[in-house]
């Protein structure tokens, strides 16, 4: 016997070979039926109000950017271990917890589902 010949069962759901499935008919078969697929933007306010917080962010930065490299150039202190320790122990702790969570995500989708749909509804009603 060939194993070809029989479908597939993937957790109880059979499954056929993509090249046996037939693609979907829709019309008289005329090429006139069929629309081009649409291109370009689908939320154009919410492209435009990204773009302009992006041309805020360029402008404060070119702004107000070199005064603050200035301020920090002129002062003698040199001294920047306690950044970069917190900000080296920040990185674990947040490198740490996102490997706990997405475990737990992975391992009980359906119940981090549910606690996120019921903590918006309690969090909408509250406020």
């Amino acid at each position: 016997r060939s194993r070809m010949s029989s479908p597939v069962i993937v957790q109880g759901t059979a499954v056929q070979s993509p090249a046996a499935q037939a693609a979907p008919h829709h019309g008289d078969g005329n090429q006139d039926d069929q629309q081009p697929p649409k291109t370009g933007c689908n939320d154009p306010i919410f492209a435009i109000l990204f773009y302009g917080n992006l041309a805020a962010i360029c402008y404060t930065a070119v702004a107000y950017g070199p005064a603050a490299f200035d301020s920090t150039v002129n002062s003698n202190s040199e001294d920047y271990s306690g950044y970069v320790y917190a900000a080296v122990i920040t990185g674990v702790i947040s490198f740490i917890f996102s490997g706990f969570g997405l475990t737990f995500l992975m391992q009980y989708p359906e119940t981090m589902i549910k606690m996120g749909l019921i903590f918006v509804v309690v969090m909408s009603l509250v406020w």
